[in-house]
């Protein structure tokens, strides 16, 4: 989870590094949201072949990410408890269709005032990563 954070949080700064080069008029803006949960993921079709997931994460984060403020990242209570006091965040109470009230906590880029971390000491390793995604015994 803390390298789909960092990803979700470098996505929001090159938006708003783009949005610097353009017009007011044609500034995009973005929710992001992360959940960590199970999901079932498979390819659906023969001659056009389309991945896909599907799970009550899905519809958790997809909920998030409708309340969600531009701009910002939100993760859940669940996402929250794997970065370890890594980031800073604004916990809020959120109320969403399919999931009810739920905490979820909202991350500020550092350019929004902010203060990132140094990961650079984070190490690690990509196998544990998906040992944890795929361990289903629980």
């Amino acid at each position: 989870p803390r390298r789909v954070v960092e990803c979700a949080l470098e996505m929001l700064q090159i938006l708003d590094t783009q949005n610097q080069e353009r017009p007011k008029e044609l500034h995009l803006e973005q929710t992001c949201s992360v959940h960590t949960g199970n999901v079932v993921a498979g390819v659906l079709g023969y001659t056009t072949v389309a991945f896909d997931v599907w799970g009550a994460a899905v519809n958790h984060v997809s909920c998030m990410e409708s309340t969600g403020e531009p701009g910002a990242l939100q993760v859940s209570q669940a996402t929250w408890g794997h970065l370890k006091g890594l980031h800073e965040g604004e916990e809020v109470q959120l109320q969403a269709k399919g999931i009810g009230a739920t905490r979820a906590y909202r991350i500020w880029p550092p350019w929004k005032g902010a203060q990132l971390p140094n990961t650079s000491s984070l190490q690690e390793p990509l196998v544990a990563e998906q040992v944890e995604l795929l361990d289903t015994s629980e």
